[in-house]
Parts: C-alpha cells; sequence; structure tokens
C-alpha cells in the first residue's frame, strides 16, 4: 500500500513490491509465494486506505493462531496415544 502512495499504480510501485516482498521472506526463510500477491492487491483497489493493512494483518493472525492451536493440539494428542514399547535391554 505504501508503494502504491508513493508511486501510484504501475508498473514501479508493482516491481517493488514484488521486490521488497521476495527480499523479506528471504529474510524470515519462508516461501509463501501467496504472501507476495497480497502485496498486490493495492495495485487494483480503488482507493486503498488504512484498513487493508489492518484486515491483512488480523486475518494473517488469526490464520496463524489457529496453525499453532492445532498443531499443539495433535501433537497432545500423538503423545497421549502413542503406544510405548519396552525395549529389550
Amino acid at each position: 500500500m505504501l508503494s502504491v502512495a508513493l508511486f501510484g499504480p504501475g508498473v514501479i510501485s508493482t516491481a517493488l513490491t514484488v521486490f521488497l516482498g521476495i527480499v523479506s521472506l528471504k529474510l524470515i526463510r519462508l516461501h509463501i509465494p501467496p504472501a507476495i500477491a497480497v502485496g498486490l492487491i493495492p495495485q487494483i483497489l480503488e482507493g486503498p486506505i488504512h484498513w487493508y493493512p489492518l484486515s491483512v494483518g488480523v486475518g494473517t493472525s488469526i490464520l496463524v493462531a489457529f496453525e499453532l492451536a492445532s498443531s499443539a493440539m495433535e501433537r497432545i494428542y500423538l503423545n497421549k496415544t502413542r503406544v510405548q514399547f519396552d525395549s529389550p535391554h
């Protein structure tokens, strides 16, 4: 949204957004191509306002919290249901 505000919708702001998206994902060592696409949505919005990054942040936080909670529940469940075999010592 910042690049669109600075340079307007077009090639420069699109290239800057993609470049910064790739660099930031490389820095945190993640491979999430849809994150770059989310950065490009302000290019097609009629008038991107401050609610866009807030809504992306809230949605991302909810998804991350759900993933962390479901992973934790899965680990707890697997630990409780794991069959323990006696070692032949």
